[in-house]
C-alpha cells in the first residue's frame, strides 16, 4: 500500500497529559488489540496511561500524513529492535517517546529520532555525565553540576544522543560519546544528522533527530485537543466505510 499524502516535513507532535488521569476511550480505540493488551499488563496507571497516550499519537500521526485509517497501519521490528511500518512499502520513519506525563512522536521521510526527558530527574552530577558522555562532552556541560544551566545542558546533549541512536537505530549498543555533535547537527557512523531541540516548560526536554533535508513542524496537543482529533479521525473513517 502507498500513502497518498507522502510526508514532505518532518512532523513533531508533542502531547501533555499534565493533570488527567483518566484514559480517554477514544485512545484505546485507535490501538490495535495487541497494543490493548500489552498497555493492560502495565499494574501502574501512569504507565498505561503514557503507552496508550504514546501509541494511539503514533498511529494518528501516521495516519495524518499517510491519509490512511489509523488501525489500518501495522508494525514490524528491524533488526536492532526499531520500530518500522509494515503496512506500506514507502520509505516513511517515525519515533515515539514517552516520560513523566509528556509523550512525543516525529514523523518524516527517512530515519527520524525523538527524545523527550524531564529535567528534574533527582540524581544527577558530573560522574554520571562522564560515564554516558565521556570526558569531553562533560566538561563542555560547564564547571557547576548544581546549577540550571549545567542541568539544561545535559539534558539537551542527553535527548541529542538519544533522538540520533534512535534515528540510526543502533540503541543502547552504542556509546554516546561517539556521537558528534556540533551544534544542530551530529555524526554517528558516518552519517549525518540534522538537530533540533526546544525547552518544554515548565521541565521537560525534547530533541528530534532527521537525515533527509526537511523543514520542522511542531504540533502542541493537551488531552481535550487530542481527543478531540481521535473523534474527528472516527467521524472521518466512518464517512469512508
Amino acid at each position: 500500500m502507498e500513502p497518498t499524502n507522502p510526508v514532505r516535513t518532518v512532523r513533531l507532535y508533542s502531547l501533555s497529559l499534565n493533570g488527567d488521569t483518566d484514559i480517554d476511550s477514544l485512545w484505546r480505540d485507535v490501538l490495535s488489540p495487541e497494543e490493548r493488551n500489552r498497555a493492560d499488563r502495565f499494574r501502574r496507571i501512569e504507565d498505561r496511561h503514557s503507552f496508550t497516550a504514546a501509541h494511539a499519537l503514533t498511529r494518528m500521526a501516521l495516519a495524518h500524513d499517510l491519509d490512511l485509517c489509523p488501525q489500518s497501519l501495522t508494525f514490524a521490528a528491524a533488526p536492532g529492535g526499531k520500530p518500522v511500518l509494515s503496512s506500506i512499502s514507502a520509505k516513511i520513519g517515525f519515533s515515539l517517546s514517552h516520560t513523566d506525563r509528556h509523550v512525543a512522536v516525529a514523523v518524516a521521510t527517512g530515519d527520524v529520532g525523538v527524545d523527550i526527558e524531564n529535567i528534574r530527574r533527582p540524581r544527577l552530577d558530573a560522574a554520571l555525565a562522564k560515564t554516558a558522555f565521556g570526558a569531553a562532552k562533560t566538561a563542555a556541560l560547564g564547571p557547576d553540576p548544581a546549577s540550571d544551566s549545567w542541568r539544561l545542558s545535559f539534558f539537551a546533549t542527553w535527548t541529542a544522543c538519544e533522538a540520533v541512536l534512535k534515528a540510526d537505530g543502533a540503541g543502547l549498543a552504542v556509546p554516546m560519546e561517539r556521537i558528534d555533535i556540533d551544534g544542530a547537527q551530529a555524526i554517528l557512523n558516518g552519517r549525518r544528522w540534522n538537530l533540533w531541540q526546544r525547552p518544554l516548560l515548565p521541565d521537560h526536554y525534547l530533541a528530534l533527530a532527521w537525515e533527509v533535508a526537511s523543514e520542522v513542524e511542531h504540533t502542541m496537543l493537551d488531552h481535550a485537543s487530542f481527543s478531540h482529533w481521535c473523534t474527528e479521525a472516527r467521524i472521518e473513517d466512518g464517512r469512508n466505510r
